[in-house]
């Protein structure tokens, strides 16, 4: 988020200590992409700025209810994770479409590719 945004979410994660951390509290962060406003831009809100995908991961990752919060892949997660009641990071859109096929130099065995993880094209 702060690298996108070039901004912090919110300044503290204790209830009345910061504004838009209660308004998320109270809300979701799929509200707070709706009205909050780029610092450095022109008036546009982060939902106008930010991709769909972008968006979902962001808020797969900041859930506030830790029993829904998107798993980075841990084991400890898996049944949630295959029973639907959490989602796993990299089934997210953003890094499902962010791979791409590449030639690997130098290989020896028969498979000429690898899948490698590129820049995100967001």
């Amino acid at each position: 988020f702060a690298m996108m945004a070039q901004d912090y979410p919110w300044q503290a994660t204790i209830r009345g200590a910061c504004k838009l951390f209660d308004f998320i509290s109270i809300f979701d962060m799929k509200h707070f992409f709706e009205h909050r406003r780029l610092r450095s831009g022109t008036g546009e809100t982060l939902r106008e700025v930010f991709s769909p995908r972008l968006i979902e991961f962001i808020v797969a990752l900041t859930d506030f209810d830790d029993s829904t919060r998107a798993s980075l892949g841990e084991s400890c997660y898996a049944e949630d994770v295959n029973s639907n009641r959490r989602k796993n990071m990299w089934s997210l859109k953003l890094l499902q479409e962010s791979y791409v096929v590449m030639p690997v130099q130098n290989v020896p065995s028969n498979d000429t590719f690898e899948r490698r993880r590129c820049r995100l094209a967001l």
